[in-house]
């Protein structure tokens, strides 16, 4: 054989060699081995320190890398040798022998940054590890198996699996978090049958993809969530599945799927399993204690009814633009609105138009228009039901770069509604020329003390856009949430498209958009847009200079991720005249009957005196509004008023703020 001009001679007529390539192709080195067996090799794996680990199979005599020679294993064996980053042998071990020349072989080799190793392959014996002997689990069947070794090259656990009649061939093996493993295979036969490992059996199976824990097993919690409407503690017909609620199991987090069924994977020992139940509902039990003696056992019957709290009227709405607003380009804004109640409710949506903003259309189209204000009746909705709005509007090729766009949306009735604060959101997107159309955005880029202690939810937007030539099939997002945040608090808000979304180990989140069917952008521009929305809470530990950090992966098809920006929120104090002067203040409707609402965020101080003027600057009322949580949420009431303009001051201790309130 040549390589590059160098020829690589064997002594055997079966013999393993490895080659290293420098990055235009120049070969630094070719190791070869001797001795008398027959050997081959197709698995490689590197560490951090630049070392190169080669395993393959022996057989037929011995093998001789530089100084260190491998005994002939009497049949077949499997071996790990160790390389410098020039081609030195560090290390070589006989792993495994198999006596009886049946199959054996290895089909992948990975290395993890502390240097243990995971192999995996295929036997038909019954072959030893170290001191280990893994039997066959279908005598006279091709099986699989996996194993872990120490960084010395000795065996940890090893383990196999396998169904009755076909030839198993494991593919390949990955790494995820806290060690887990996970094993990719198939079935190479004309039956289906049921393949088992680890404890775990996949029915039928052609191909499969397992998962195990770092000690080679594991044990499985299952369960279902459900809403328990009539609290009977029993799924009936009539209960619908709990998809979006988050489990922990210890440290670990998981959600039930779309169909309320959840899946854990634990290690032995006593689990307790909680769910955070949504507002209006408990959660019953409020516990599960699961203990497991060893590996391979499931628990199935972990089930939560979250029974709600009779009569709770709240709705909720959630402004999201897709994208900036350009000048002589149409924005496209959703609204998502949401009964988070425990009791049918119905109502309206109002969108005052920004004056700079021109309507096009929207799905479904408004009820009915009151000047700039688009008006949708949402008719009844039952408890945890959620609907959309679209609406596109165009901005004028004038507007001035770096304006904002002020946006607000209300949803109604707010009479007997238990939070009014969640029956409006404002949108605020700077007008910009070019821009990047993935991108994660979070709400508040500070946090005060004060906010911290009282749980002030973060908003945290994904957005996403295909640019590219064709229709994307599927999106996928990963975001890895930081530490620094509360996870149990999570709710999902909203989101351009249907998806199914989950959340494993401490805080690895995945929303995925299965048929998406996204149009790119040269196709359609307004509808190549996406975007999902989430709030949580950040932890009560945090302090003064914490930074919370958060980046997003956007994946589209079987491209590489997109990587967003670095969405940053700083815990640091704030000074309250500069955050009012610059922050925007909501009045709607406007103009009105004398009844309207009052909103304005971060203002951190407990209470603002408010007064309303006349055109003649006479004061004609005046009260002091309480401020929660940072935020102002008023609705004033001044029906006794004659029609005309007025000026509304809101003062603080060491600023205010004006805007003009037309009544007619």
């Amino acid at each position: 054989m040549v390589i590059d001009n160098q020829v690589v001679t064997g002594s055997q007529t079966n013999q393993m060699f490895v080659a290293q390539l420098s990055a235009s192709g120049t070969v630094q080195y070719i190791k070869t081995n001797t001795g008398t067996g027959a050997t081959n090799s197709n698995n490689i794996s590197t560490n951090s320190s630049g070392n190169v680990f080669v395993a393959g199979q022996i057989s037929s005599g011995t093998a001789i890398f530089d100084s260190i020679t491998l005994p002939d294993p009497n049949g077949n064996g499997i071996f790990v040798v160790c390389l410098s980053p020039v081609g030195t042998v560090l290390s070589a071990k006989t792993i495994a022998t198999e006596p009886s020349w049946s199959s054996f072989f290895i089909s992948d080799l990975i290395t993890d940054n502390q240097g243990n190793h995971f192999v995996a392959g295929a036997f038909m014996g019954d072959p030893v590890f170290g001191s280990i002997p893994v039997p066959n689990p279908t005598p006279g069947v091709q099986s699989v198996y996996l194993s872990r070794l120490d960084p010395a090259g000795n065996a940890v656990w090893a383990i196999a699996g396998g169904d009755a009649s076909n030839l198993d061939v494991p593919k390949s093996l990955a790494l995820g978090q806290n060690e887990d493993l996970f094993i990719a295979g198939n079935s190479s036969g004309s039956s289906n049958q049921p393949f088992s490992l680890a404890g775990l059996t996949v029915s039928n199976a052609k191909g499969y993809i397992f998962k195990v824990n770092a000690g080679g097993q594991y044990n499985h919690i299952a369960g279902r969530i459900f809403y328990d409407m009539n609290s009977d503690g029993i799924y009936n017909t009539t209960d619908a599945a709990a998809p979006a609620t988050v489990l922990h199991v210890g440290s670990q987090y998981y959600n039930a799927e779309s169909n309320g069924y959840y899946n854990a994977f634990t290690d032995s020992g006593t689990h307790i399993v909680s769910v955070s139940a949504p507002p209006y509902y408990n959660a019953v039990p409020g516990n599960h204690q699961v203990t497991f003696a060893g590996y391979g056992n499931v628990s199935n019957t972990a089930d939560f009814a979250l029974q709600p709290v009779p009569g709770m009227q709240d709705l909720q709405i959630t402004l999201t633009s897709l994208a900036p607003p350009r000048p002589g380009f149409v924005f496209p804004l959703q609204i998502t609105y949401r009964n988070a109640g425990t009791t049918l409710l119905s109502g309206s949506v109002e969108l005052p138009l920004n004056s700079q903003l021109s309507f096009l259309q929207s799905m479904p189209a408004p009820s009915s228009q009151s000047g700039d204000t688009l008006i949708w009746n949402i008719g009844n909705l039952q408890p945890n039901q959620t609907g959309n709005i679209q609406i596109y509007a165009s901005l004028p090729a004038t507007a001035i770069l770096g304006s904002i766009i002020h946006q607000l949306a209300s949803v109604s009735p707010l009479t007997g509604d238990l939070t009014p604060a969640d029956n409006t959101d404002t949108d605020s997107a700077i007008v910009v020329g070019s821009y990047d159309p993935n991108d994660k955005q979070v709400n508040l880029t500070s946090l005060t003390p004060t906010q911290i202690q009282t749980q002030e939810w973060l908003e945290y937007t994904i957005r996403f856009q295909n640019t590219g030539t064709d229709t994307a099939f599927t999106v996928r997002l990963a975001d890895t949430l930081s530490a620094l945040l509360n996870i149990p608090t999570i709710e999902i808000l909203a989101s351009s498209h249907p998806n199914t979304w989950s959340i494993k180990g401490t805080g690895i989140m995945e929303f995925r958009f299965d048929n998406i069917l996204l149009p790119d952008s040269n196709i359609n521009e307004p509808a190549s847009h996406g975007f999902v929305k989430y709030r949580i809470k950040p932890k009560t530990t945090l302090a003064l200079g914490d930074v919370i950090e958060n980046t997003a992966y956007i994946y589209f098809d079987f491209n590489m991720p997109i990587v967003t920006n670095t969405a940053t929120t700083e815990v640091k104090l704030i000074n309250s005249v500069a955050t009012l002067e610059r922050n925007p203040l909501h009045i709607y409707p406007n103009p009105n009957n004398g009844t309207f609402t009052l909103q304005c965020s971060n203002i951190w101080q407990q209470q603002v005196s408010a007064e309303l003027r006349n055109v003649l600057g006479q004061i004609v009322w005046t009260q002091i509004l309480p401020v929660e949580n940072g935020k102002l949420n008023q609705v004033i009431r001044t029906s006794n008023l004659p029609k005309g303009v007025y000026y509304l001051q809101l003062k603080t201790e060491n600023g205010s703020k004006v805007q003009k309130v037309v009544i007619e």
